[in-house]
Order: structure tokens, then sequence, then C-alpha cells
């Protein structure tokens, strides 16, 4: 706790060190592993990264979160071809993993695999059609696929149901929507 204390005040050497003595007084210590992961990807050390979120992987099979936080990582720092093998890996291991399968749906669809892209957004939207993520990612997915008729269809629900909560109007995320439907 202390290292996420220290991570939290953008202590990054306080944190990292922390992490490492809770790892050296329990070597199988979960969270300290993932907060060092944490800690060692904001501070732009990613072999230390890699290698802290491959040992807790490893130690923890069946963490769908992990796993999904650790494949993020990998995909962030450009190895699609290992991101893909392993969202879909996780896929099949945690179809209840949502956030991985949104993910998934994107990688595809930058992969150019548009059907299958295509296919995992539109099970997901079966799934929850009221999600304004699953909403975002399959419009995404439809526009990442040359479908801008649909993108455009899904972004214009998404933001409809963004107007509910008003709180969220001004999000990053919304104003991009926005300026993706005032290009058409």
């Amino acid at each position: 706790q202390l290292g996420d204390a220290r991570r939290a005040m953008s202590d990054l050497a306080g944190a990292t060190n922390a992490y490492q003595q809770a790892i050296e007084q329990q070597p199988d210590n979960i969270g300290a592993l993932r907060g060092l992961a944490t800690t060692f990807e904001q501070a732009g050390n990613t072999e230390q990264a890699l290698e802290a979120y491959r040992r807790a992987v490893s130690m923890a099979p069946n963490d769908d979160r992990l796993a999904h936080e650790y494949l993020s990582y990998e995909q962030l720092r450009g190895d699609a071809k290992k991101a893909l093998a392993g969202r879909q890996a996780l896929a099949l291991k945690a179809p209840q993993n949502l956030p991985n399968r949104r993910a998934l749906a994107m990688l595809l669809a930058q992969q150019d695999k548009v059907a299958e892209a295509k296919k995992l957004a539109s099970d997901l939207l079966a799934q929850l059609p009221n999600d304004r993520e699953t909403l975002l990612t399959a419009a995404l997915v439809n526009r990442a696929s040359g479908d801008e008729a649909a993108g455009l269809a899904v972004l214009n629900d998404y933001l409809n149901r963004s107007e509910e909560h008003t709180s969220e109007l001004q999000s990053p995320c919304n104003l991009v929507c926005r300026l993706l439907l005032e290009k058409k």
C-alpha cells in the first residue's frame, strides 16, 4: 500500500522501492508486482515493466484483469502480434472479460481482420446494447473497417446516451466523437 501511495503522489522512485521491498518480503505478492509493473511503465522502463508483468501473470494465470493490463501494455508498446494472440487466448479463456473483448475488436480492426472485428463488435452490442464503451467500440470498429454509415450511426447513438449524463458531455472521448461527426 505504501507503493500505491507513493505512485499516487508521482514519487515513482519511492513507489519502486516500496514495491521491491514488499516483493522481497513476500515474493508471491501479485499486488506489489502489478504496482511495480505499472510504476516501471509510468517511468518509461519498458523492459522492467514487461518483466514484472510477465512474472505477475505467470504467478496468477487466472487473473484476467492482470492479463488484460499486460496485453494492453504489449499493445501500446507496439507488439500487435503478441497482443492479438494473447487477447484471442484470453477471450476464449475468459469471455466475461469485456475490456479485453473490446480491445480485441479494436485490435482486429487495426490488423485488417475486418470480418472478425465486426462480428465481435456486433456480438458485444447484442450482449450489451446500452453500454456506452461497447457502443464506442462498435462505432470505431465500423469506421476502421470502412463502414462509415454504420460507424456514424453508432457514434450518434453513443453521444445521445452521453447527453443523458451531462457531466460526461465534455469528456475527451465525447469531444473526439463530436469532431468525427462534424467531419461528415
